[in-house]
């Protein structure tokens, strides 16, 4: 979607490029500091050194396997772990209250939060952009891959019930994050192609879940300029929307409200 030689890797390989996105931070923290309608500081958007490298186009890494990778790679200059915390430290020399939201590496995907350490901070929150199982959220129409239904969630070559429970077992990562460290999570990416079968029911699913946790929650919604196809989409996104704050309503008590997304403190 755009010229390749836009692309820049280097904050993956280079000791500099790394100092200056600190730098970066910090003059920005200086500048919005007492911003009252900034609500925090999104470190970087998808991590995703794991894919990239250092050149995405001449030397890519793709590995997928947060595991492989952490032995591989962990401590490297490709470790998303110890860049996130010197970003920290130049936000706090000059900003000790804004939040702070941290995404693990993998594009922020769920299976890679166990494996985004600490920054040390009190006011950081740990995030995950939740597309999965990709092949359900993403799949072209004629895929028909439907929810709840038959699918191959794991990549086993095998597939297994694609349901309720299933969509239980990968939140349970969620919970377990949590309640081993003393952390604040957010979802703060998910949704669905809105020709996906059952992606209503989908949706409905995951927003019970992440209410019923008291998971902080945004849907993405990826907007359209076809004028006939924006109204249509607009339309289900509201009907989705009114059945998600019926389910707040039903679940919850937020004790803030901010553009109509429960914020706990």
């Amino acid at each position: 979607w755009a010229d390749p030689n836009y692309l820049n890797d280097s904050v993956w390989a280079e000791t500099a490029a790394q100092d200056a996105w600190a730098k970066m931070w910090r003059t920005a923290a200086r500048l919005f500091r007492n911003n009252s309608i900034v609500v925090g500081y999104y470190l970087m958007i998808e991590p995703n050194s794991n894919e990239h490298g250092s050149d995405v186009l001449n030397d890519r890494l793709d590995i997928w396997d947060p595991e492989k990778f952490e032995r591989r790679y962990g401590g490297s200059a490709y470790d998303w772990n110890l860049l996130h915390p010197k970003i920290t430290r130049a936000i706090r020399r000059v900003d000790a209250d804004t939040p702070i939201l941290i995404g693990g590496n993998g594009y922020s995907a769920i299976e890679w939060l166990p494996f985004v350490k600490s920054n040390g901070d009190s006011r950081t929150v740990y995030t995950v952009h939740q597309y999965a199982p990709f092949d359900f959220t993403h799949q072209d129409p004629a895929d028909a891959i439907s929810y709840p239904g038959q699918l191959d969630i794991d990549g086993d070559g095998a597939t297994e019930p694609f349901d309720h429970n299933a969509l239980g077992d990968l939140f349970s990562t969620l919970d377990d994050f949590r309640d081993e460290r003393p952390a604040r999570v957010a979802v703060t990416e998910f949704g669905v192609h809105r020709w996906a079968p059952g992606a209503s029911r989908f949706l409905a699913d995951q927003m019970d879940m992440l209410e019923r946790r008291g998971f902080n929650n945004m849907l993405w919604e990826w907007g359209v300029s076809y004028n006939e196809l924006e109204c249509t989409l607009g339309s289900v996104v509201r009907a989705q929307m009114r059945a998600h704050c019926a389910c707040v309503r039903a679940c919850v008590r937020p004790r803030v409200a901010w553009r109509g997304v429960a914020w706990r403190g």
